[in-house]
């Protein structure tokens, strides 16, 4: 089942805005994410279920849900869960990969600045490889706290930018290049700040690094030929500094994202 929602005036005019362009965008990949093997088989998928530990009939809200697959994660291990996303395309590649599966999923399009579910409506919210396309990562992150029950758990899977000043440049303006909905993955000094003004306490960090083959990882967001080449300069060209930041290789061409899963509670 799948579902519409929108907000009023001037913000519900920007959201249709919004959603518009990025319906054009993914429309023609969004078959692409089901099949992807770091978003459909990474092994962060299970280790955030296997850390969110919650019971049979839990009440889980994936935000930005893509095709499906952290929600059906969730739904896999006894949640009852919610697939929110602000593509429709998206939402219904999700709504067939639950259907195929014989899930139990509700898809709910919309913006992640602004969740329309009551205070407290769910016992955990996911977000997973999604934060660096949001409008407003604090306000989306305050959403995400208000609709969490007191003592509610947030599991959330990002790449973000070094603390470098360098490094942060660097790999926004390469994943710009790649996908124009990009818009920023910030540092983690950022995210936990964030976590502490809206009452999340970090009850764990872990890292890895997930690896980029360019050529998949172009082809899979259908980059234009000419930001393709520049990005692909920018990797070519990149000093050995940043070479060794993100493990960037030249035959076959790739590099390394920085990532983080972070387990946080609400106060």
């Amino acid at each position: 089942m799948e579902r519409t929602v929108g907000g009023r005036g001037d913000s519900m005019h920007k959201s249709q805005r919004t959603i518009l362009r990025s319906d054009e965008q993914y429309a023609p990949i969004a078959n692409a994410y089901v099949t992807s093997q770091i978003h459909a088989h990474g092994a962060d998928l299970q280790r955030m279920v296997d850390l969110a530990d919650l019971p049979t009939g839990a009440h889980v809200l994936d935000v930005g849900t893509g095709t499906g697959h952290t929600a059906l994660a969730f739904a896999n291990g006894g949640a009852v869960v919610v697939g929110y996303d602000m593509t429709r395309a998206m939402l219904r590649e999700a709504v067939g990969l639950a259907a195929a599966r014989a899930a139990d999923f509700l898809a709910v399009q919309g913006m992640a600045e602004s969740l329309p579910f009551a205070d407290g409506s769910f016992d955990a919210v996911a977000c997973r490889y999604c934060a660096h396309h949001f409008e407003d990562i604090p306000g989306a992150l305050s959403e995400m706290s208000r609709v969490m029950r007191p003592g509610g758990k947030l599991i959330f899977v990002d790449h973000v930018a070094p603390e470098d000043d360098a490094a942060d440049a660097f790999v926004n303006r390469l994943d710009w290049l790649r996908d124009p909905s990009h818009r920023r993955e910030p540092r983690l000094s950022e995210y936990q700040s964030w976590f502490s003004n809206i009452g999340l306490n970090v009850a764990g960090i872990e890292y890895f690094r997930e690896r980029m083959v360019a050529d998949e990882w172009f082809a899979r967001a259908r980059t234009e030929p000419e930001r393709e080449a520049e990005a692909r300069q920018l990797l070519t060209a990149a000093p050995a500094s940043l070479r060794e930041t993100f493990s960037i290789s030249d035959d076959p061409a790739g590099f390394d994202l920085h990532m983080v899963l972070v387990l946080a509670a609400r106060e």
